[in-house]
């Protein structure tokens, strides 16, 4: 039933940090009584972070999105789409 879809999405929540001691950036999803972590940019085989990502989530779609400064001063965008994380660097000098 798509109603049920999203209500179990709508109660899902996430956050995401810059691991301190890596700089890769990690996620947690909580769902119900329980946290799931997982490590977008080891995934998506991405750069280092130089400080916390932003993010935010696709309301039609649910891809969830993150962005963030890269140790190599680059802006870098991490996503999830169709259970895969992807990486793209979206500046250059």
């Amino acid at each position: 039933d798509h109603r049920d879809l999203h209500l179990s999405l709508r109660r899902q929540r996430q956050m995401c940090i810059r691991d301190s001691t890596d700089g890769g950036i990690r996620e947690g999803v909580h769902r119900g009584e329980t946290w799931a972590m997982t490590r977008p940019s080891k995934l998506a085989e991405a750069p280092k972070a130089k400080g916390n990502p932003i993010g935010w989530v696709d309301g039609k779609t649910g891809t969830r999105y993150y962005l963030y400064e890269g140790s190599n001063g680059h802006i870098h965008e991490l996503s999830l789409d169709d259970g895969q994380w992807t990486h793209r660097r979206l500046t250059s000098f």
